[in-house]
Order: structure tokens, then C-alpha cells, then sequence
């Protein structure tokens, strides 16, 4: 297994016993509006917006509720090279 499917095995493991939990994931805006130069970021934040979509079907009926937070964008210095 890799550390993924660990975190996910044991993470919601205590969680499917008492039938009840939350799972937060923090993704970005560049999971759903690409910027030139941010390819490779969007596509990792993608990644993790699908992962919480897949989780949130999987758990659906154990009481485990899945919340994606997607935050806007900022001024950094990569928002400054994507944008």
C-alpha cells in the first residue's frame, strides 16, 4: 500500500466503527479554473478535489461526511508566474 491508501485505511477506520466522522480536504481554485504556467499544480489539486469527489461516493452510507475547500487565489510569488 502506498501512504494514500494508509492514511485513507486507518484514517477513516475509528470513523467507520462508530459510524459517524469528518474528513476535510484543502484543494485550490486551480482545481477548477487552470491558469498558463500552472498545468502541473492544477492537475495535482485536481487529483486531490477527485480523490474527496471519490470518498464522498465510498462513505456516502457509513456517516462519514467529505468536505472539499477550494481557496481563491492569493498574491504569491506563484500566482505572480501562473497568472
Amino acid at each position: 500500500m502506498h501512504g494514500l491508501d494508509l492514511t485513507l485505511k486507518y484514517g477513516l477506520q475509528p470513523m467507520r466503527e462508530q459510524a459517524k466522522g469528518d474528513v476535510v480536504i484543502v484543494s485550490s481554485i486551480a482545481a477548477k479554473e487552470v491558469v498558463a504556467g500552472g498545468g502541473l499544480y492544477s492537475a495535482t489539486k485536481y487529483f486531490v478535489s477527485a480523490i474527496a469527489s471519490a470518498l464522498r461516493l465510498e462513505t456516502s452510507t457509513q456517516g462519514i461526511r467529505v468536505t472539499a475547500i477550494h481557496p481563491g487565489a492569493v498574491a504569491t510569488e506563484f500566482s505572480q508566474v501562473a497568472g
